[in-house]
């Protein structure tokens, strides 16, 4: 233990102040799923003399005891900025408002609650090009689909993903997405003997703790570089990558020819109608992408699934 103390030589104006906190400045609930917006008076403290310019907004878990998490560093003292809050669980939040640059600062007056929602399910629709059966609008069959919400910079990770069946008659799946947080993803889609599909440019808006829908049947467009077909109106992933190297070829013609010769029956990945059998239809779907060329479109940089493609 020991006593430090130093001096400290400072001005005092009388046309500024006093800079409080304006919110949170009660015993609120705020949810770390969306931005909140803590706001301030300024107090005249941009102008001459004191000339503060910028402020760094602090955050405090243990009732302003210590204020470890910056939220905002050097943004500018204009009286309000939105604030993402990390993913905690507290009764004992606090904000501080510091200059940059000067001595002056305030905290909230109170403590206020800070909780993350409980995930909700997300529905997503999609159909695949050999399962889905012009004649009866619905797939032949039901089937496992994985889907994954990836970060929309390079390299894309993966934030969370999830396991869902696509149902033959609605083309729809639910799943829950525990893991991830509020923010903006791409949505991956992994199929055993579909091209894998991504959507749109740009990313999907998620909230953690709302509905989340996305459906990749009513166009095109809405999969990245438009990469899927249309078929009975509806807007399909690519059928026939059975060996799930992104592109449908003549590895994948071979896999399904041997198994058309030999009648193969049943749940194998080569049935790439979806029938619960191998035939030439099979061959002739796969055999129509791969003289297109069909291979898959992603963001620049976006690295192959080194996970098991088959864990379905």
């Amino acid at each position: 233990g020991g006593i430090a103390f130093n001096t400290v030589l400072f001005n005092v104006s009388s046309t500024a102040g006093p800079f409080l906190v304006s919110v949170p400045n009660t015993n609120v609930n705020w949810s770390s799923a969306v931005p909140q917006t803590v706001t301030w008076s300024v107090a005249n403290t941009t102008a001459a003399p004191v000339s503060c310019a910028n402020v760094n907004i602090l955050l405090s878990l243990d009732g302003g005891n210590t204020f470890p998490t910056v939220l905002l560093a050097n943004t500018p003292n204009d009286g309000s900025q939105a604030v993402t809050l990390p993913n905690v669980t507290t009764t004992a939040a606090r904000i501080k408002i510091e200059a940059v640059g000067n001595i002056f600062f305030d905290l909230s007056n109170v403590n206020f609650r800070i909780f993350t929602p409980a995930a909700v399910s997300s529905t997503f629709t999609l159909a695949q090009q050999g399962f889905y059966n012009t004649s009866i609008s619905a797939l032949n069959m039901r089937d496992t689909v994985r889907i994954y919400l990836r970060n929309t910079v390079a390299p894309y990770t993966i934030v969370d993903s999830g396991k869902t069946v696509i149902d033959s008659l609605t083309l729809s799946g639910s799943l829950t997405f525990s893991n991830a947080q509020s923010g903006t993803y791409y949505i991956v889609v992994k199929h055993r003997n579909a091209l894998e599909t991504w959507s749109k440019s740009g990313g999907e808006a998620f909230v953690r703790g709302t509905t989340f829908t996305y459906d990749f049947t009513s166009a095109n467009t809405q999969a990245y570089g438009g990469n899927e077909i249309i078929k009975g109106g509806e807007s399909c992933m690519f059928s026939g990558d059975v060996d799930q190297d992104y592109t449908i070829d003549a590895t994948d013609l071979i896999l399904i020819s041997n198994d058309a010769i030999l009648f193969s029956e049943g749940y194998v990945v080569t049935d790439v109608t979806g029938e619960g059998f191998v035939d030439v239809l099979d061959l002739i779907t796969a055999y129509n992408n791969s003289v297109n060329f069909v291979t898959r479109e992603a963001p620049p940089g976006a690295a192959p699934f080194s996970g098991n493609v088959r864990s379905y």
